[in-house]
């Protein structure tokens, strides 16, 4: 028996020991679960690292070049459909970005499960797989649906590119009749695809690239007003050449000083295209009957002097594209979207374009 005195001492005594026990095993608590945080990022952290080092990899790749220039002193000029190519491009690395991720993101997450299951963590909370199966549905069915959307863009704008370059194609051979021909035209939030510069006057092309039916018209009615396909009436194609038309032909005026006309001309490739009535835009389909450029709507004859002043704005406005081998020391230029905006005081071209 423990004297009066001694009570109060073995109380205090017992609540010191088990103070510390409960202390104690508090830390063990959060110690354990710094464990299974841990365990379970381990796999994540194995993955950045290897991207790291791929990272890593292409730096010292392109720091092997860093002695070396490109031959090329200018940039180059704009290629059929430039910029459905930089878009095709984009949307490519993003599909294989999601594909990737796709691939690999249940993996991680069940690699996350069996490193907390090594740990011990996981045998505490017997659901934790039902998280991480959730998870790794909610991933499948994320980027799954990002695929979908992005292989549908991109084969539209593969079928605007193959539309383009073929009608590109088919331009350039307007050249041995004395056209200067340009593609891509930057504008302002929009590209023309297509400008023809001649004795005649200035051409703005849109190409519309249009998948034909398997069966069925392949024939598309212009009455002067509207485009009939087999499935749908429209104008929207019309009212975008003629103002993609009336832009530059605004620009041109005031850069240049001169009344420079431009003719909107409208090519639907691969579609046999019935004139049913003459209009203010040259509906086309772009395969053997662009020569109808150089046998009609020649009212505006252009000077020599015209057609070297309007070139130059061209040629200044399309030769943006840098080399992408080696070191490119070219002379910084402006963006391409405000060449043609660019206007002087006396609505030239400015002296520091060199035109």
């Amino acid at each position: 028996m423990l004297s009066l005195s001694e009570a109060p001492m073995g109380h205090i005594v017992f609540l010191i020991t088990y103070l510390s026990e409960h202390t104690a095993d508090k830390e063990r608590g959060r110690a354990n679960t710094m464990v299974s945080i841990l365990s379970g990022l381990i796999p994540l952290f194995v993955f950045l690292g290897n991207v790291l080092i791929l990272y890593g990899l292409f730096c010292w790749h392109g720091s092997r070049r860093i002695n070396v220039r490109s031959p090329l002193t200018r940039n180059l000029l704009r290629s059929p459909g430039q910029f459905l190519i930089k878009q095709t491009e984009d949307l490519t690395l993003d599909l294989e970005c999601h594909t990737v991720m796709m691939a690999v993101m249940p993996l991680l997450l069940y690699s996350s499960y069996l490193s907390l299951r090594y740990f011990g963590a996981a045998a505490e909370a017997g659901h934790t797989w039902v998280i991480y199966a959730l998870l790794g549905v909610a991933s499948t069915v994320y980027y799954g649906h990002k695929i979908c959307g992005l292989l549908t863009q991109r084969q539209a704008y593969r079928l605007g590119l193959d539309c383009e370059m073929a009608v590109g194609q088919e331009l350039n051979n307007l050249m041995s009749e004395g056209y200067r021909v340009y593609h891509d035209v930057p504008g302002q939030g929009f590209n023309i695809d297509h400008v023809l510069v001649g004795h005649n006057g200035v051409f703005a092309v849109e190409t519309k690239g249009r998948s034909k039916p398997v069966t069925g018209s392949v024939t598309v009615v212009y009455d002067g007003r509207t485009l009939r396909f087999p499935d749908r009436i429209t104008t929207d194609y019309l009212d975008q050449a003629r103002r993609q038309a009336k832009w530059l032909s605004r620009q041109l005026c005031e850069i240049t000083g001169e009344a420079v006309p431009v003719q909107p001309v409208l090519v639907v490739p691969g579609w046999y295209v019935e004139r049913a009535r003459r209009g203010d835009v040259l509906v086309l389909n772009g395969r053997g009957d662009c020569n109808f450029i150089v046998n009609q709507w020649s009212s505006a004859r252009l000077s020599r002097d015209l057609i070297q002043k309007i070139s130059n704005i061209l040629e200044q406005a399309c030769r943006d594209v840098a080399p992408i081998t080696c070191r490119q020391e070219a002379p910084k230029q402006q963006r391409p979207s405000e060449v043609l905006a660019r206007i002087g005081p006396m609505g030239r071209l400015d002296k520091a374009s060199g035109h």
